[in-house]
């Protein structure tokens, strides 16, 4: 059993005070915990984001988020991954777009060396208050 703590800061940059086309600056702390099976792990994760700006065109309140999901590692250094993800609404201002999203996601890790690179897909439960589509992906080193 695995468990650790994280905190993130997002700095978006770009034109100065253009935050209705970008997302807003923010920091967030999440607990994470993982229980590995075999070769692969079921993983937990809950934490909260308190987005910051000066001048907001819409309001956003702090909000909670969690998922819970499997792993399985394919070969080496390559994993696949299933997550269930849901966080509470932080337009809580907009009588739209006050409901809670929750979305499904698959995704592939492939860690070579310091190298991380990530993709997947996902869609949202809910049309309305999610994505009906999405996909991501990241290249990283670590050290």
């Amino acid at each position: 059993f695995d468990f650790s703590l994280a905190a993130f800061a997002k700095v978006p940059f770009g034109r100065d005070h253009a935050y209705g086309q970008e997302e807003p600056p923010d920091i967030a702390l999440a607990g994470l915990a993982r229980v590995p099976v075999g070769s692969s792990s079921f993983h937990l994760h809950l934490g909260a984001t308190l987005p910051f700006f000066d001048e907001p065109a819409v309001p956003l309140a702090s909000f909670a988020f969690a998922g819970a999901g499997f792993t399985w590692d394919v070969a080496d250094g390559v994993s696949l991954g299933v997550q269930v993800e849901a966080n509470t609404c932080a337009f809580r201002d907009v009588d739209l777009l006050q409901r809670h999203p929750a979305s499904a996601v698959f995704g592939l890790r492939a860690v070579r060396g310091p190298r991380v690179f990530e993709a997947g897909l996902g869609t949202g439960f809910d049309r309305m208050s999610g994505y009906p589509w999405m996909a991501w992906f990241s290249l990283a080193l670590e050290f």
